[in-house]
């Protein structure tokens, strides 16, 4: 095991960790003992978000990789892939339309997925001129993402 890098706690039994050896682990939160174990290709596990319906995994590595995991599945590999323009820095699930997914990327990019057809991003969002570093939702309408040029960028999506 290497650094934890993220961390993701969506109920009060489950927990989720990321590490820098590229592992992501479920944990019991009451017992404190890991119940799964996803394994990556090893590169590192930078960011996580979990969505509990359809219980997804997301999580953001250095090799330029979004990955999606079942949540459900005991240590099997990932449910697919999308590829980005540098590192993963930042994973949010939208808490009200259960397959939007947003990214933050070193290469300054926001991007808006649909994880039912991940091949192309559904919106390319305000970039920064450093690298973002963070994103969070506001509902379904609003995402704001943060990074290096110490700017935050709110973008208002259309219904």
């Amino acid at each position: 095991t290497d650094c934890v890098s993220a961390l993701a706690w969506p109920t009060a039994a489950l927990l989720y960790s990321a590490s820098w050896d590229g592992t992501v682990r479920e944990w019991d939160a009451a017992v404190g003992a890991a119940t799964a174990t996803l394994s990556s290709s090893g590169k590192a596990a930078l960011c996580l978000d979990v969505s509990l319906s359809p219980a997804t995994v997301a999580t953001g590595h250095s090799d330029h990789q979004l990955r999606l995991w079942d949540a459900r599945s005991r240590g099997g590999a990932p449910t697919g892939a999308i590829p980005h323009h540098g590192w993963v820095s930042s994973v949010a699930w939208c808490g009200v339309r259960e397959h939007l997914l947003v990214s933050g990327c070193h290469d300054g990019g926001v991007r808006l997925w649909d994880t039912r057809s991940p091949r192309v991003a559904l919106h390319s969002l305000p970039r920064h001129k450093g690298k973002a570093l963070c994103v969070a939702w506001d509902g379904a309408d609003a995402v704001v993402s943060g990074g290096t040029d110490g700017q935050l960028r709110i973008s208002t999506l259309a219904a």
